[in-house]
């Protein structure tokens, strides 16, 4: 049968992690700070996984305590007395070895191993989950910070076109050219600029610390980030139906749900023979002290027979309670079957929508180029001066497609993790 000797270390080797990650010094990030770089943080153990490890590690334990009901057990035995026998007090002492073997218990303690043995496949299985959504968090943090930095850049040019027109107006209404109220509009906009600008430079902070605390290193400082290459939007969207079905067979929650159910299977069995009938073969030799004589006693070899004829309850109780588990477990289950399949509807309509949104980046790339150029024109023969208004709509752009961009990958990331990986 299977051993599990040593079963403390992984549990040693999971509590002494933290703190290994605490006491020794980590490398310092890349600079600039690149996707991949963080995503080699998903390979590491986030505290979910050492939470599961943990579980694993427990169910583990439990199949190395039911082994040992089957296991050779020997033992030894002994008295230190007096005797008293027709008037006189005699010395009388004994040592004894007693061996015992467990042969039959209509598989009990193997129906219960096999159960804890499932639970464990289902624990892997949700390790697998959790690593999945730690990817995800991962890249979702990431991408935030380049969005913080283009929402910053695009606020701080804003703020300078409407800072250049307010100094105009101030000139001007020196002049008396202007009005008291259109001047303090042009104030109360340009404050509000400033408000915003300042609260974006603070997200930028925010964004930098959020990742680096969710890859582990709260100590990191993370200055520059180099945007990522991406896949353009050319994946084939298969059918919702076809992504529900296999959504509903592959994702990784329904399958350890559904593993946890094949569990109580076996735990059915073993709550059926709450009171097995059991075979046990036993042993005993030893020696005994009579006063000044010592008798060797010869091996005594029996095969023993338990065979219950009332467990006061106990098979029914026991039954009862796996009963609950697995009514539980299908609740578990139907929730959160429904739950994948309404993600994957929604994941489906957010990437079909975006073919229409591709066409709006399009149209509004289009109209940036040409404005552009007729702005730069125009400023480099002194005809206006408002090349500023150009440079703004540009920064616009360039946010609102990175923000396109990040989230088309994030949406085909989790709807990749939920339909079993990505499909040729």
């Amino acid at each position: 049968m299977k051993r599990f000797p040593l079963l403390w270390l992984p549990l040693w080797l999971i509590s002494l992690s933290g703190l290994a990650a605490e006491t020794s010094k980590a490398p310092p990030l890349p600079d600039p700070l690149t996707l991949e770089a963080v995503l080699q943080h998903a390979d590491q153990t986030p505290p979910e996984v050492l939470l599961l490890r943990a579980s694993s590690a427990m169910l583990a334990a439990q199949q190395q305590a039911n082994e040992t009901a089957t296991a050779p057990r020997a033992s030894l035995s002994g008295s230190l007395g007096r005797h008293e026998f027709q008037g006189d007090d005699h010395a009388y002492h004994t040592l004894y070895l007693n061996l015992s073997q467990l042969l039959y218990d209509q598989n009990r303690s193997g129906a219960l191993n096999a159960a804890l043995e499932t639970q464990r496949k289902a624990v892997e299985m949700r390790e697998a989950d959790a690593r999945q959504r730690y990817r995800r968090q991962l890249m979702r943090a990431f991408f935030d910070v380049i969005l913080a930095d283009l929402d910053y850049r695009r606020l701080n040019e804003k703020m300078a076109v409407v800072y250049v027109t307010l100094d105009r107006m101030r000139n001007r209404h020196a002049l008396g050219s202007i009005s008291d109220v259109e001047l303090a509009r042009q104030e109360k906009d340009y404050q509000q600029l400033l408000l915003q600008r300042d609260q974006a430079e603070k997200r930028q902070r925010e964004k930098r610390v959020l990742l680096a605390v969710l890859m582990g290193r709260p100590d990191a400082l993370i200055d520059s980030v180099k945007p990522p290459r991406l896949s353009p939007f050319k994946r084939s969207l298969p059918s919702l139906e076809k992504l529900m079905a296999r959504a509903t067979q592959q994702a990784a929650t329904l399958q350890a749900l559904r593993t946890e159910l094949a569990a109580l299977e076996y735990k059915t069995q073993w709550a059926r023979r709450s009171s097995p009938i059991t075979l046990e073969a036993v042993g005993q030799g030893g020696i005994r002290h009579y006063e000044n004589e010592i008798d060797k006693d010869r091996w005594n070899v029996a095969l023993q027979l338990n065979v219950p004829l009332y467990d006061g309850g106990a098979t029914n109780a026991a039954l009862a309670q796996v009963a609950a588990e697995r009514l539980k477990l299908r609740a578990q289950l139907g929730q959160t079957q429904r739950s994948v399949q309404q993600r994957v509807v929604q994941l489906w309509r957010q990437l079909a929508s975006m073919n229409r949104e591709l066409a709006f980046l399009k149209a509004y790339s289009n109209f940036v180029d040409l404005n552009y150029m007729l702005k730069q024109g125009l400023y480099e023969n002194e005809e206006r001066t408002d090349l500023g208004d150009a440079m703004i709509e540009q920064s616009e752009y360039d946010y609102r497609m990175a923000e396109a961009r990040f989230r088309y990958a994030l949406l085909w990331q989790e709807l990749d993790d939920l339909i079993g990986g990505k499909q040729p």
